[in-house]
């Protein structure tokens, strides 16, 4: 029999027992969670962030890493590409070639406007005038301004050496003559500035009028640039007796309104003076229709002939 020192002594060892077997016990239940929550882990192949985001989230960030990779690159090509250089130096803006204009900083487009402006026979007279080049840029035509080889403004003094520019227009080209009357296409091809659209342009408005009175007249010819016929003028004569005439007292009206110069209006009254009036005997009769001045009436002079039959 135990005393009852040694049965309280007991007890407490009994419970001490019974609390570490506990422990035990409760030890052993975590680490069988830890081990299948574990297990439960290890079987995730890939640990990213993206596996646990919906699939749109997934895309999005591919695509903005795509942009940002992209970013960078143009930023780094931009950044490594060397500058534009230009080249300075003295030119006539008149016989400038494509390639020249780019190298003193003109943009492609605006060069091309620049050699075709030139082609087609436009001139420069003095510097400013390169401003009506389409796409030239203020800030390019002041930079390249001193440069430019012209003057700046052309006085009324023509003894002015700086005046030579204008008078080289009106020099022929070369020691040949064409005659505006009886020339071909091909002829009028050899004069500065006139292409085969102008040449045959030329032509029908010869055929229409019957004929050139004077050279003057290529300046109503559609689409004929004034610097170009003020280049070509020297090169041109004009044989009026090759004109052909119009019969103004035999032709009807259709006739007479395919002549430039005569309106289907001024038709139907020339018709119907004849009628009430008898034939046109000389201009002066013509000064009787208010709608021809003097001006027209001189126009129309060289064309006109009064024969009857």
């Amino acid at each position: 029999m135990f005393s009852i020192k040694e049965q309280k002594g007991l007890i407490v060892l009994i419970i001490l027992i019974t609390i570490t077997l506990l422990s035990k016990y409760l030890t052993g239940y975590k680490e069988v969670i830890k081990r299948e929550k574990f297990t439960i882990d290890s079987n995730i192949e890939i640990i990213d962030i993206k596996s646990y985001l919906p699939r749109k989230r997934q895309d999005t960030l591919s695509k903005t890493k795509q942009i940002l990779d992209k970013n960078t690159t143009q930023t780094k090509i931009k950044k490594d590409k060397p500058a534009k250089t230009i080249i300075e130096f003295d030119f006539n803006p008149n016989t400038i070639s494509f390639d020249s204009l780019i190298m003193i900083g003109i943009d492609k487009k605006t060069a091309y406007n620049w050699t075709k402006y030139i082609s087609k026979g436009g001139k420069f007279r003095i510097k400013k005038d390169i401003r009506k080049i389409y796409g030239l840029k203020e800030n390019d035509f002041f930079r390249i301004k001193n440069h430019i080889l012209l003057p700046d403004s052309i006085k009324s003094n023509k003894s002015v050496a700086i005046h030579k520019y204008e008078k080289k227009k009106y020099r022929p080209q070369n020691d040949f003559v064409i005659e505006l009357n009886s020339c071909t296409t091909g002829e009028l091809k050899r004069l500065n500035g006139i292409g085969e659209k102008l040449s045959v342009r030329i032509i029908k408005f010869r055929n229409k009028l019957g004929g050139f009175y004077c050279v003057e007249q290529l300046k109503e010819v559609y689409g004929l640039p004034v610097e170009t016929y003020d280049k070509i003028k020297g090169n041109l004569t004009v044989d009026k007796n090759k004109i052909k005439k119009i019969k103004i007292n035999l032709e009807d009206k259709n006739s007479l309104t395919g002549f430039p110069y005569f309106t289907y209006r001024l038709a139907i009254q020339l018709q119907n003076y004849r009628r009430q009036h008898g034939y046109f005997k000389s201009i002066d009769d013509l000064k009787n229709l208010k709608t021809l001045d003097n001006n027209k009436i001189k126009k129309i002079e060289p064309y006109l002939d009064f024969a009857v039959n």
